[in-house]
């Protein structure tokens, strides 16, 4: 009897089990190839979640305190200037009179500017986003053509406000104990001029 030929186009059997990898090695390809990618991804996540990259923290501004003799400042309900006067500080409302106040305060406030940094700044953002666009409260160091300071919002962890300086565009994040002297400034201001209406009307 003829042996039986094998049909055209069919493959052996025993070649097609030696042709398929066992599953052992395909086991072993994906683990290898996923020790090369790892590293890869994890480099890529690091870098899209780490904080941009910034140079050294700076002052936010490189006047010594004893150098402001005048702060003119613009609050929500207050705008006027204080200014050193010998050992002590006045503040003049707008269309007011000097009345003095608690040397303490403008001064602590300088020493707390002297000592803040800028822990971080934002390159062309928009100043509305961050409470810029109309300020909670500005001041100037120096007189009106002096270093001028708006403030803005409170980062959304409440530990720092930001600001600018303009006309700088960017803005700056500084430690929120800004926002306690200058509540402290504006309180200041307000008690020098406290009786002012009432005189006004007794006139």
């Amino acid at each position: 009897m003829t042996p039986a030929l094998d049909r055209p186009g069919r493959a052996d059997p025993a070649t097609e089990v030696a042709a398929e990898p066992l599953p052992w090695l395909r086991i072993a390809l994906l683990a290898a190839a996923v020790a090369i990618l790892a590293p890869l991804v994890r480099a890529e996540v690091s870098a899209r979640l780490a904080p941009p990259s910034s140079a050294p923290a700076s002052p936010l501004v490189l006047l010594p305190p004893s150098g402001v003799d005048s702060i003119p400042v613009r609050g929500e309900d207050v705008a006027g200037r204080f200014e050193r006067s010998g050992e002590g500080w006045t503040f003049t409302p707008e269309g007011g009179v000097p009345r003095t106040v608690d040397a303490d305060v403008p001064g602590e406030f300088l020493r707390t500017l002297a000592g803040l940094t800028r822990l971080t700044q934002f390159v062309d953002q928009d100043p509305a986003a961050f409470g810029l666009e109309r300020p909670r409260g500005s001041f100037a160091l120096g007189g009106d053509s002096g270093v001028r300071v708006d403030i803005g919002d409170r980062n959304p962890t409440l530990t720092a406000v930001y600001l600018r300086l303009p006309p700088q565009p960017d803005v700056v994040l500084v430690g929120s104990v800004l926002l306690w002297e200058w509540d402290k400034l504006l309180g200041a201001a307000r008690r020098s001029t406290a009786g002012d209406d009432g005189e006004a009307g007794s006139r």
